[in-house]
């Protein structure tokens, strides 16, 4: 027999949940495009004093994770060459991994990387952010 499909639950790329509260990646619903993302929090509680939001991300995510009061992306350029179509996904452009407000989605800082995060390769602990890159590293960030 079919499961039904829900449609009060959040549904995106990737996903982080603590107490009643979803935030997550997913591909913006919007005519043709395919390669548009947005970043959101929304509510399944109805925790007061949290607000949905949506941020348009004018990069392609590929980690989540979230600490404190903070989420952190692992992202690539979206833009995709046409002489080298598997450019950014394969890691030849580089990376980042942005640092956003878990109340609002505004970016409050952003470190490039040679090598971008593979899919969900972040990990945190003790105050560190832990990467797993395309380049077959692992490195450690710790706080400032």
């Amino acid at each position: 027999q079919p499961v039904p499909y829900r449609t009060d639950r959040p549904t995106g790329l990737m996903l982080v949940c603590e107490e009643g509260t979803v935030w997550g990646a997913e591909r913006a619903q919007r005519r043709r495009a395919i390669d548009e993302y947005r970043l959101f929090r929304t509510v399944i509680d109805g925790s007061p004093g949290k607000r949905p939001w949506k941020v348009d991300l004018p990069v392609r995510p590929r980690a989540m994770l979230k600490s404190g009061p903070y989420l952190f992306l692992g992202v690539i350029p979206k833009e995709i060459p046409e002489d080298d179509p598997h450019a950014a996904y394969e890691g030849r452009m580089g990376g980042a991994v942005w640092v956003c407000s878990e109340e609002d989605g505004s970016k409050i800082t952003e470190r490039p990387l040679r090598s971008p995060v593979v899919w969900d390769g972040m990990a945190a602990a003790d105050g560190s952010l832990y990467l797993s890159t395309a380049d077959g590293r692992v490195t450690c960030m710790a706080a400032e």
